[in-house]
């Protein structure tokens, strides 16, 4: 086991290996990305430990700390679950009051930790990767709208949304939300309507266009 745990780390491949506890949760690889990757027992190389900024270096906020750094800005890191590397949970170690407090306390710093690294530490062009994953999420939701104001305008403003909302009519005909909708939808002319859908389809395809190529060539950097 210690042989696989360092053998990456001297060899050069990643900045850390990590052995993670034989737990079930962890053999669901998929949920690893939402499932803190929480070892004491792990391989690190001396530059690693020295890029991690001391005010990490506390108690379990170290453990994000190391893996923020080796992702962000230096070789990255490894894992592996171990069957038989195991612990003794705090609440059999401390009984179950004093275990849950001081598990409770370690989620807190972990929290703590991961919050002041994502909000202090990104480096910036992984800041600009997510800004612009979030503009094509907003640009879908935009061209979603435009799609639905034009079919909309093909159908007849009316009877679209008429056809749309047709439960809450059956449930409740003076719905006010509804009854402004249709209201306005009676109002607005059919030329209109079918600029304002065509303006926001083209404007945010443009939009999610240009964050993409943005993500494209991020990604290309990162391959250099």
């Amino acid at each position: 086991m210690i042989d696989r745990i360092t053998a990456p780390v001297v060899d050069g491949e990643v900045e850390m290996f990590i052995a993670m506890r034989n737990r079930k949760i962890y053999l669901l690889r998929f949920l690893l990305f939402f499932i803190p990757l929480l070892g004491g027992e792990r391989a690190v190389t001396k530059r690693l430990w020295e890029r991690v900024p001391d005010r990490y270096k506390d108690r379990f906020k170290i453990e994000a700390g190391l893996n923020f750094y080796a992702l962000h800005y230096l070789r990255g890191l490894r894992y592996e679950v171990f069957p038989g590397v195991t612990q003794t949970a705090k609440e059999r170690k401390f009984g179950v009051r004093e275990g849950v407090r001081r598990r409770l306390r370690m989620s807190a710093e972990v929290l703590e930790a991961v919050w002041e690294l994502e909000r202090r530490e990104v480096p910036g062009e992984t800041r600009d990767r997510r800004l612009a994953a979030f503009n094509v999420l907003a640009g879908l939701f935009g061209l979603l709208i435009g799609v639905v104001v034009l079919l909309a305008a093909y159908t007849g403003p009316v009877s679209f949304f008429s056809s749309l909302f047709a439960e809450e009519l059956v449930e409740d005909p003076r719905a006010p939300l509804v009854t402004l909708v249709l209201l306005v939808a009676s109002g607005v002319g059919l030329p209109v309507l079918v600029a304002a859908g065509a303006a926001l389809a083209l404007g945010n395809a443009v939009f999610i266009l240009s964050n993409l190529l943005r993500l494209a060539s991020s990604g290309q950097r990162r391959q250099r």
